[in-house]
């Protein structure tokens, strides 16, 4: 009973109807001969329905899809086919009446001199648009609507030419794509369209190292010094017939892709030293320091993505958002490690997201994590705390804090009582959760070995069996 609540920013909602679920069930089952299928089906009451009650699963998770997907791997090959439906009428989605593929990945051609890529597909697909949501989670496409089933036929092939000049390793490549519609939605005549896609580029990577023999800090505890130094470069030009704003967006990474040109580079860096003492030593990773750079020469289609991102094997799938990227990771102890990332757009001249965390873990049954996140598209500055304790092999607890710093108030705290059973987990959390203005408690369960089978929330499933937290 009562209106779904999201937050201070939007409106509550009053659901469609008191009664309210959702029904998902995921199998994946291994045939011989190297087949395997997966199955999927995801009923859901109404569309705030899983954000409202699962929010976790709703923001992070994969989609709520109703599928049947067959797979034959062997080797460097694979053959899928595709099978997929919209049963959720009020969801976008994109589907499949089948679809089928073949790929062949490195294969030697040319006296091992040449590794030829091939990506093949043919079947039908459909884009059915759906009710638009309450909170926009992803920026939306392009283009938008409906489309009839269309036949589509696509081909890449992709040939890589691996050059070692002393330490250098470089790899010019070559890719050329084409791909065929049978009708339309975004073209004068809707009618058939061929599309052609070209890319030429070169990758490239070189390793250099350097042994200190002389350093020594006990403050630090670092005994020897070893900095590897990794340079990875991706430069790329592309040209085709159509960009994404014409084509229905049905596969990401068919229709997603545009004739930008770009460049990348990533410098990384690693600092080993040993520690542990006479007749004790062991390399340690005390500090890894990473930068990478992100350069293209247009912006992508929809101004409402935010984040620049490079992907060096696949660039015409990049996000190109001129950026700058800074990770590191220190650490200072064995039970103390600090982690800070970053993400400047040149765009928009602006530090875009910084996180900084500690993490600590004081003894085998205690672990401590602190951290603040700052992301200025959402004007978001938030500090964290959290803690995993086990009192004893029965009795668990965790506890975390968000707190804005700007607004001055609390933002969300749960504190989680975990009873270990003969056989079983039993977890009881208490939330207050001040975005979504909301006051809860929830129970879950799950065997003993078995964290999959888990009924209800699945965030501290693994706390009596590891209770260290990632930064």
């Amino acid at each position: 009973k009562g209106e779904d609540t999201f937050g201070r920013d939007r409106a509550d909602i009053e659901p469609p109807t008191e009664t309210r679920g959702r029904f998902t069930w995921r199998h994946r089952h291994y045939l011989p001969r190297d087949w395997q299928v997966t199955l999927e089906l995801s009923y859901l009451s109404d569309k705030n329905f899983l954000e409202e009650y699962y929010p976790k699963e709703f923001y992070t998770w994969k989609q709520q899809e109703t599928l049947l997907h067959v797979k034959k791997q062997r080797d460097n090959w694979a053959f899928t086919g595709l099978a997929k439906w919209r049963i959720n009428d009020f969801l976008t989605q994109r589907e499949s009446l089948p679809d089928f593929a073949f790929y062949l990945l490195g294969e030697p051609v040319l006296e091992n001199k040449v590794a030829l890529f091939t990506e093949a597909r043919a079947g039908l697909v459909r884009f059915r648009e759906g009710e638009p949501p309450a909170f926009n989670t992803v920026p939306p496409g392009p283009n938008t609507g409906s489309t009839p089933t269309t036949a589509r036929m696509d081909l890449r092939r992709e040939a890589n030419v691996p050059l070692d000049i002393g330490p250098v390793r470089l790899t010019p490549f070559g890719v050329i794509r084409g791909t065929y519609w049978d009708q339309s939605q975004y073209v004068d005549d809707h009618g058939a369209i061929f599309n052609d896609f070209y890319s030429l580029g070169l990758r490239g990577s070189a390793y250099a190292w350097r042994v200190y023999n002389n350093v020594q800090s006990r403050l630090l505890d670092v005994n020897r010094l070893r900095h590897i130094a990794k340079s990875d470069v991706t430069t790329w030009w592309s040209d085709s017939s159509y960009g994404s704003r014409q084509l229905s967006p049905f596969t990401h990474g068919v229709e997603t892709i545009d004739d930008f040109n770009g460049f990348s580079y990533r410098l990384r860096n690693l600092l080993q030293t040993q520690r542990g003492g006479p007749g004790r030593w062991r390399s340690v990773d005390w500090i890894t320091f990473d930068l990478t750079f992100g350069l293209f020469d247009q912006e992508p289609p929809n101004r409402l993505i935010t984040a620049g991102n490079v992907i060096s094997w696949r660039p015409e799938n990049s996000v190109p958002r001129d950026f700058v990227r800074p990770e590191v990771t220190w650490r200072l102890s064995d039970s103390t490690v600090v982690v800070y990332d970053g993400y400047y757009d040149f765009d928009n001249d602006r530090m875009d997201i910084q996180n900084l965390t500690v993490a600590l873990e004081r003894d085998p049954r205690l672990s401590l994590l602190f951290g603040w996140r700052q992301i200025q598209p959402t004007d978001s500055n938030l500090i964290g705390f959290g803690a995993n304790y086990k009192a004893t092999e029965l009795h668990s607890f965790a506890v975390r804090e968000y707190f804005d710093i700007d607004r001055g108030e609390n933002e969300a705290f749960t504190v989680t009582y975990i009873r270990k059973l003969p056989r079983w987990y039993v977890a009881t959390t208490l939330q207050l959760d001040n975005i979504e203005e909301s006051v809860g408690v929830s129970i879950s369960a799950w065997p003993e070995g078995l964290s999959e089978l888990a009924i209800g929330n699945r965030q501290y499933t693994g706390i009596p069996a590891d209770i260290s937290m990632s930064p």
